[in-house]
Formats: structure tokens, C-alpha cells, sequence
């Protein structure tokens, strides 16, 4: 089934040949689920905003400690909504582009960034120019990110995520990764670019944040994707050491970046979206292989809406005209 769109130099692909989606419970994404058109996605009408969903962070050193949070975790209600995009690097315009729309979620509780902030970490003025962009989302929720590969050195990016409420104070040039809880859900923001150089610290702390917490939904935000089709290509560093992490704690859900696309895909019982639409320049599929049965693939500039229900999460992959190019249930 083809989805043609507004934007985007190719044509996003729905592969559905034929689905083999299981029901809504057992972790895959449902089957009526996948979106067979576009469609004007509700937005709530511009007004004062709701967000109001305090953070539980939790970071590192070793051991492990709670943090305390900005208000009591029992206040936070038990469904709500947040917003997930990333690779909002180079076309600042097109960044300024993606917050009005994001602002447009009044009741959104918090953001997380996939990384890739800036274009080059190095430079302190993109810093500004990225902290004004993003300053009316900062100063309605809590704002959280993940370290992507441009956004070192990790001097100026965690400079830039003191201004960011959200991110526990704790995180520094030596631990750029840590956790919260929201609702029902357990969130891990890690840092790739230590991933990749071997810093195994992060993968134990990983395995340890998430075994703490069974019985919560658990979330990944990693820059580096597990599998995309992209140019950059699939992370088999990474794949290695935390895929067996992924499937010891059960965790479900993996929001990365990268590659410039939408790209969704359900392997080892994890769902991973790469969403990386939000400035930066859109990516041609190089590797196709890598596309398997059930993958939702999308060249567009786009951001992810993430609904917490008692029952479920539902992601849906929006463009910036509202139109919905992806949407998708866990059964939690």
C-alpha cells in the first residue's frame, strides 16, 4: 500500500504483505492499528496549556538512588500525553516549524528529544539558537533529551540541558543518561555516543533502572537506532549488549533518531520507532534489506504523539500539517 504525502523526496511505503500483526495484548502492535490513509489528526485548540505531569528522575552514579522530584509522584495522573521527536539539526526554520505544532498538544505533559539537537555541540551559539527555539515548550513542560552524536562535546550539551526542567541536576559530562518515571510508565533517555565507546556502565545501569520496575510500561530514548534502512544503518554495536537487556526486562517501546525518517519495525518483542523529523535533512532508504514484513516507513518531517491510557499506549507519527502517518497500540 503506497501513503503519498505533501512532503518528502520519496514515497513513504506501508508493507502489509500481508500482516501478520498479533492481537493487542501480546506486545505487537495491533492489526488494526497501521494506518491505511492520512488523516487529519485532533489537535487540541491553542489556549493555556494543561501540562502540568511532574517527573520522578532518576539517575546515575552507581548505586542506583532516587532522585527527588519537583512534586509528590502520587500527584501525577494515571493518563496523559506526551511528545516525542528528534534530529532537529541544521534547518532551524523547520524546528521553529515542528514547536508550533507541538504547542499546538495543549495537553501534553512533558517532551522527549531523540538527540541530535544541534548541528555541531561545539559551537555555543547553536546552543542559544536551539534553546530559543525550543524556550515556549520549555517554559510550558518538563523537557528531556538524549544525547546524539552532534551534539558533542558533552561540555555545551549538558550546559544546554541545565536549562532544560526536566533533566535530573545530577547529569554531567561523565553521566549523560538517566530515567524518570511517569504514570505507569519507566522512561530511559541513554546516551549512545558513551554506548558505542564502550562504556558498560550504561548498560548496567540500564538493566538495573528497568529490573527494578516490572510492572511498569518501559520506554527507551536512545539516538542510535537498533535497525533502520538508512544511511547511517543499523547500530549492531549497541544491538549487541542491549538487545539482551531489552528482553531480561521486558521492555516494549524504543524511540530513536539518525536516520532522517520515520521508520517503525517490531523485532525481539520491541517496538522501535526512528523519529528523526524534526530539522534535519531527510534521508533516501539505502539499505532495503533491512525492511521487514509489518515496517512503516515515511520520508517526511514529522514529530510522535505518545497517549497513556489505563489500558494502553498509542503512538501516532503526525506531520507538520496534522496529518497522521503512523499510528500504533501497545496493550500494556
Amino acid at each position: 500500500m503506497i501513503l503519498v504525502t505533501a512532503r518528502g523526496g520519496w514515497v513513504p511505503v506501508l508493507l502489509l504483505i500481508p500482516c501478520l500483526m498479533l492481537a493487542v495484548g501480546c506486545g505487537r502492535p495491533s492489526q488494526e492499528s497501521q494506518v491505511a490513509q492520512l488523516t487529519k489528526a485532533p489537535l487540541a485548540p491553542l489556549e493555556e496549556s494543561q501540562a502540568d505531569l511532574p517527573l520522578e528522575p532518576q539517575v546515575e552514579p552507581a548505586p542506583m538512588q532516587a532522585l527527588a522530584g519537583p512534586t509528590p509522584p502520587q500527584t501525577r495522573p494515571a493518563e496523559f500525553t506526551f511528545l516525542v521527536y528528534g534530529d532537529t539539526r541544521s534547518f532551524p526554520e523547520v524546528h521553529r516549524e515542528c514547536v508550533a505544532q507541538l504547542l499546538r498538544h495543549t495537553d501534553a505533559s512533558f517532551v522527549c528529544h531523540t538527540g541530535d539537537m544541534v548541528g555541531d555541540g561545539s559551537k555555543w551559539s547553536q546552543w542559544e539558537q536551539f534553546l530559543e527555539i525550543t524556550a515556549p515548550l520549555r517554559q510550558r513542560m518538563p523537557y528531556c533529551a538524549a544525547i546524539g552524536n552532534h551534539d558533542l562535546p558533552r561540555e555545551n550539551a549538558v550546559r544546554a540541558m541545565r536549562q532544560m526542567p526536566g533533566i535530573p541536576p545530577d547529569v554531567n559530562e561523565s553521566a549523560t543518561y538517566y530515567g524518570f518515571d511517569a504514570g505507569f510508565l519507566r522512561i530511559a533517555m541513554l546516551d549512545s555516543e558513551s554506548m558505542i565507546k564502550g562504556d558498560d556502565r550504561q548498560y548496567e545501569w540500564a538493566r538495573a533502572f528497568f529490573a527494578q520496575a516490572p510492572d511498569r510500561f518501559k520506554i527507551i530514548m536512545l539516538h542510535r537506532p537498533l535497525w533502520s534502512p538508512g544511511p547511517n544503518g543499523s547500530c549492531g554495536i549497541i544491538r549487541e549488549k542491549l538487545l539482551p537487556i531489552i528482553r531480561e526486562t521486558g521492555v516494549r517501546l524504543m524511540f530513536t533518531a539518525h536516520d532522517h525518517m520515520y521508520y517503525r519495525t517490531y523485532r525481539e518483542g520491541l517496538t522501535q520507532v526512528i523519529t528523526a523529523g524534526g530539522g534535519a535533512p531527510l534521508y533516501d532508504v539505502e539499505s532495503p534489506q533491512v525492511i521487514i514484513e509489518g515496517d512503516v516507513l515515511n520520508k517526511t518531517h514529522h514529530y510522535c504523539r505518545v497517549d497513556v491510557r489505563l489500558d494502553a499506549v498509542t503512538v501516532t507519527a503526525l506531520d507538520y500539517e496534522g496529518r497522521v502517518i503512523d499510528q500504533f497500540h501497545l496493550a500494556r
